[in-house]
């Protein structure tokens, strides 16, 4: 997309260093935010389905809880939501700088589903108060916003996936060229279940562990709660490996290198810890352990992220070197001049 180039300035050797680490700094805000944010909003339109139109029952608390809990307040939304992908929109236009690929297009069409998505999240929370009144209408909200943010990422996965795969990137100018790419339906899978399997964690983490936010309730609600929210975070879990798996082998072969094989099998080491702790939590009734769990889940994230970060500067290491010579090119031409 040379029309692009017009909107970013080539970057400098320094400047390319610098942001393989903005980049990194971006995906460990932005990720664990959004996980909690699509987990929270998919089980409390589940669960709010269930519920039917009466307030009274635990299927609606749930869903109430699950909304309130793990959608933090707007101003997270704004920072840690919309935020970061707008500044990973600029900082992906400079390192694909003169790159035959659709990068910032793909991008920007994300972020604009997820900032819709953001929104409308907020909008179903705050009418919650009024859903007895108008069901379809605060209901109908919660839904389109979870289409909106399942869009949207699975927009991100594909940009995520073309990234990988240097050899493609001509050919690659609209998210429909890769929707059937192996590796994008891994990657997004991998992504949504997660969310579900954190969500369901902090759930537990969040009510029962965490003093600013733990709450007293009936024993037979929180029982509830417990067994509901520990099955659903055992059994996302458990779909990790697989999902997680599928993706290493569907990866490119220019992404490959040892430390994403090393990586790999650390996370799956500990999403093995993580799935024998949850199953005492849920027999033994020690809902104390949600608070390991949630540390451990967040951890694995971080390994995740890394992990992709890495395939993809094995993936993109000849055009990153290809910049830097013409930086350090210019840069001697201006010191030049300067002489």
């Amino acid at each position: 997309m040379d029309f692009l180039n017009n909107f970013f300035l080539p970057p400098s050797a320094d400047h390319l260093h610098l942001v393989r680490y903005l980049i990194l700094l971006i995906y460990f805000i932005h990720i664990p935010f959004i996980s909690l944010l699509i987990g929270g909003l998919f089980f409390s339109v589940f669960f709010r389905i269930l519920a039917g139109n009466r307030p009274g029952n635990r299927y609606w608390q749930i869903s109430r809880d699950f909304i309130e809990t793990l959608v933090f307040r707007k101003t997270a939304g704004i920072f840690l939501g919309v935020l970061p992908l707008l500044v990973l929109i600029f900082i992906e236009g400079q390192v694909f700088y003169d790159a035959n690929i659709s990068v910032v297009l793909f991008l920007s069409y994300a972020t604009v589903l997820i900032s819709l998505g953001i929104s409308l999240t907020y909008f179903y929370q705050y009418t919650y108060r009024m859903a007895e009144m108008y069901p379809f209408a605060q209901l109908g909200s919660g839904a389109t916003a979870l289409l909106f943010l399942i869009l949207g990422y699975f927009i991100f996965s594909v940009n995520s996936a073309v990234i990988l795969d240097p050899g493609r990137w001509a050919v690659v100018d609209n998210p429909r060229d890769f929707l059937f790419s192996w590796n994008v339906i891994a990657r997004f899978l991998n992504f949504l279940t997660a969310a579900f399997a954190v969500s369901g964690i902090a759930m537990i983490f969040f009510f029962f562990n965490w003093k600013e936010s733990r709450k007293k309730t009936e024993k037979e609600y929180a029982d509830f709660l417990k067994k509901t929210c520990g099955g659903i975070g055992l059994g996302f879990t458990l779909l990790q490996p697989v999902l997680i798996l599928w993706n290493l082998i569907t990866l490119p072969d220019p992404s490959l290198n040892i430390s994403v094989f090393a990586l790999t099998v650390f996370a799956l080491f500990i999403i093995l810890g993580i799935a024998l702790l949850l199953y005492r939590l849920l027999k033994n009734d020690r809902v104390q352990l949600g608070t390991p769990v949630f540390i451990l889940f967040i951890i694995v994230f971080v390994i995740m992220i890394v992990n992709d970060h890495e395939a993809r500067e094995e993936a993109i290491d000849h055009h990153t070197r290809f910049l830097t010579v013409r930086a350090e090119e210019v840069s001697a031409e201006i010191e030049q001049k300067r002489e």
